[in-house]
């Protein structure tokens, strides 16, 4: 009984190899904001709050994507490096944020990706491990120097819904109770397991076989 229990386990953790990543959007797109792709009211700091109750456990971020289902996809976005970290916060959603956090993670330096198919997707260089249970997540998007366009601005799906996510344009004020409609990991393919395209049948002939060898093993013994 005891070699079945450890063999049920063995196959329970390849079979989770073979989970998808986590994919969890937030925000419902019930308008569209400039910031901080296109326009930045005369600021070069963008900070976000997701409520971890978003998020139904602990998530390898490895993709930050934002969405254009309004088709403003003829405005012009801003020119120049954007810099975007990742952090767990205490303070709530809705709520007047601190400083620049100390313990963040810098996980996306470079120019704006291509706006392709109604997404924006940043492919992360670092990926960013959230634990929910340690509080909420803050994006904080860095556009020092980065020049304004003249013509129309890029404008992305945002939820502008009080209370459900808060973006500012400083850490020190500028505040609105609206945000970027936001995915993680969104579109990401599964990642396999050790056993590469196995799958649960040769899981199973696998755990036959050991069962098998365990029982000629026994009878050469006898």
């Amino acid at each position: 009984m005891r070699s079945i229990f450890q063999a049920c386990l063995v196959a329970a953790s390849v079979v989770a190899a073979f989970s998808p990543a986590q994919a969890v959007v937030i925000g419902t797109a019930d308008g569209e904001l400039s910031n901080p792709f296109a326009q930045t009211l005369g600021n070069f700091v963008y900070q976000q709050v997701y409520n971890s109750a978003d998020f139904s456990s602990s998530i390898s971020i490895g993709k930050i994507s934002f969405y254009d289902t309004f088709g403003s996809t003829g405005g012009s976005s801003r020119t120049g490096d954007f810099t975007i970290f990742l952090s767990n916060t205490s303070f709530a959603v809705g709520s007047a944020l601190g400083f620049f956090p100390q313990d963040y993670v810098q996980v996306f330096k470079g120019p704006l990706p291509t706006l392709s198919a109604g997404r924006l997707d940043f492919n992360l260089s670092t990926a960013f491990n959230y634990d929910p249970t340690k509080g909420n997540l803050l994006m904080t998007i860095l556009a020092f120097g980065n020049d304004v366009p003249d013509s129309a601005a890029l404008r992305l799906d945002a939820d502008l819904t009080a209370g459900q996510l808060f973006s500012r344009n400083t850490p020190e004020g500028n505040g609105a109770h609206v945000g970027l409609v936001t995915g993680f990991n969104d579109g990401i393919a599964p990642v396999p397991g050790p056993i590469v395209g196995a799958g649960l049948p040769g899981i199973l002939t696998a755990i036959a076989g050991f069962f098998a060898w365990r029982r000629s093993r026994r009878a050469i013994a006898a």
